[in-house]
């Protein structure tokens, strides 16, 4: 890591997707506490394209001011993303696409626990994000 810094390449990132749940804050202490300090976070939240575009941007940066503040609290490095999603499936891509353009070693998603079934009539983004994912993924469990 010390030769990849003296080459002028930065840290090592990490895409955590949150949504300001309970599962996903759980997912980004996970990443806070179990990756290496010196790695760098991008913290990904979707952002609703269908319905008012006033609203969603309101409850995204509300979101974001919850991660920010953590990240301090963590004393992390952060970064912060949108992915505009009208579906769990663009949802579970918008994130693959942001890990690829950032070169993000990993992505570290929250699960809500359902079921199989569940998820399939629900949307389940932590699997979709395994199936779009081309790299690591960890999913947290509360």
């Amino acid at each position: 890591m010390a030769e990849a810094r003296e080459n002028g390449h930065d840290a090592p990132k990490h895409v955590v997707a949150v949504d300001g749940s309970v599962n996903s804050v759980v997912a980004f202490d996970h990443a806070c506490d179990n990756l290496p300090k010196d790695a760098r976070l991008v913290v990904v939240s979707g952002k609703r394209g269908a319905g008012d575009a006033q609203e969603a941007e309101r409850d995204w940066n509300a979101t974001m001011a919850r991660f920010r503040s953590r990240c301090q609290f963590k004393n992390r490095e952060c970064e912060f993303e949108a992915v505009v999603f009208n579906n769990t499936t663009a949802l579970a891509k918008g994130i693959e696409k942001v890990a690829v353009e950032k070169d993000a070693v990993s992505i570290v998603v929250g699960s809500r626990g359902l079921s199989s079934t569940q998820g399939l009539f629900m949307g389940s983004v932590s699997s979709a994000v395994l199936y779009a994912a081309d790299r690591p993924v960890t999913v947290v469990k509360k």
